[in-house]
């Protein structure tokens, strides 16, 4: 996705990989043959993205995009957007599995999937959201005294006063 090629041009002379890393595949990131599964793999950040207006992975620096796509699990779409029947989100979890041998064989068994009325239906489950998502997601816990602190000086820097805020630490901590 973001450019048009054939399947024999998709790395260039230099031994670059065209396309736009948000949608790349882990197969084509990683210089292997791709197929169909490919595209399906595409189709499932856009029906991510379209449900959740995110994408699954993002970074500034490319090449953590593509890890990403290599490695980290992608957070289920229902737990971004409750309305995501349990369903759906399991059809887009399956289109974004790292091998393409775990994701549907054609885009005609995606197509039968997205067409079914039990899709679309379905009660929302309460999802599970990993530790390292909740970090991302700016929840801090067992920190009340120093985030009233953090509030306060983002407040006096607002309006108008110079602060100056060290944070230091343990990784992870």
């Amino acid at each position: 996705f973001g450019l048009a090629f054939s399947l024999a041009s998709r790395i260039s002379g230099e031994g670059v990989i065209a396309g736009t890393v948000y949608y790349l595949s882990p197969e084509q990131a990683q210089g292997k043959a791709v197929d169909g599964r490919s595209d399906l793999y595409a189709l499932g950040v856009m029906l991510y993205e379209w449900l959740t207006g995110e994408l699954p992975f993002t970074a500034d620096d490319p090449l953590a995009v593509i890890t990403q796509h290599l490695y980290a699990p992608a957070m289920p779409p229902c737990a971004k957007n409750p309305a995501v029947p349990p369903a759906l989100d399991s059809l887009i979890l399956s289109l974004l599995s790292k091998a393409p041998d775990d994701r549907p064989a054609k885009a005609t068994d995606v197509l039968e999937s997205l067409s079914s009325p039990a899709l679309w239906t379905g009660g929302t489950e309460a999802v599970d959201v990993p530790m390292l998502e909740r970090i991302r997601r700016g929840r801090m816990v067992g920190r009340d005294a120093e985030l009233r602190q953090v509030r306060g000086l983002w407040a006096r820097a607002q309006a108008g006063g110079s602060q100056l805020l060290v944070i230091r630490g343990e990784a992870g901590v």
